[in-house]
């Protein structure tokens, strides 16, 4: 998910978005219990995330979450020449702050998928994406050409509920020969990603680049950096 710098506001309203986004964060996991699979569940929770979207970068900013500032600046550590003709997939764009961070940095070419159209309608407003498709992202093909991107890039929005681990065979697809994959999260969102990745890497699809703990995620929360290579001939 995406994260700003924390404002200063008053005890009473960060007390009620902080309850706000931990409401946001059961109904995510309730709806992942069911796997998705209800279409009034997948409608409910886009329904939340487009009523919450007008305080959605204020609510994570009072939870201290840093998770777009790092994807984007470990996606700048892999990619150092020539930013401004880079094409980055964002995926669980949000209101783009991933994508706002990947800018400052001088690259300048976004797509971004998300299922709310309250977040992509914020997201827009950045002026900085190219694309901006309303769905969700699995493992079925988009309508995206394959080999398109030269980095696909998850903060925060890979796990129960969210992006789901299979989704990886579609970056693949998506991907052009040594895109980077870059996810940002909690450590325990991870726990059916590793395996696969370490799968796709025996079968010579995928190369691991780094798996890192970072404290920068947010406070008092395990989180990994994983960063991998697609390999394609």
């Amino acid at each position: 998910m995406d994260i700003v710098t924390p404002q200063q506001t008053g005890s009473n309203s960060r007390s009620k978005t902080s309850d706000l986004f931990v409401s946001i964060v059961g109904l995510i996991y309730r709806q992942s219990k069911e796997k998705m699979e209800d279409d009034d569940s997948k409608n409910s929770g886009i329904k939340e995330y487009d009523n919450f979207c007008t305080t959605y970068e204020q609510v994570l900013g009072e939870e201290d979450w840093q998770s777009p500032y790092v994807c984007a600046e470990t996606v700048g550590t892999y990619i150092t020449d020539n930013r401004d003709k880079v094409e980055i997939l964002d995926l669980g764009v949000g209101t783009g702050l991933v994508g706002k961070r990947l800018h400052e940095l001088g690259f300048r070419i976004f797509d971004g998928i998300d299922p709310s159209q309250g977040m992509l309608t914020l997201a827009k407003q950045k002026q900085i994406y190219r694309n901006l498709y309303c769905q969700f992202f699995t493992s079925e093909p988009t309508k995206i050409k394959e080999s398109s991107y030269d980095a696909i890039c998850i903060s925060g929005a890979f796990g129960k509920g969210d992006i789901p681990e299979d989704s990886v065979y579609e970056m693949i697809r998506l991907g052009k020969p040594g895109c980077i994959l870059c996810f940002v999260g909690r450590t325990v969102a991870f726990e059916l990603l590793l395996p696969l990745l370490e799968t796709l890497e025996k079968n010579k699809q995928l190369k691991k680049e780094e798996i890192t703990e970072t404290q920068k995620y947010r406070k008092d929360t395990p989180a990994l950096i994983i960063v991998y290579r697609i390999i394609k001939d």
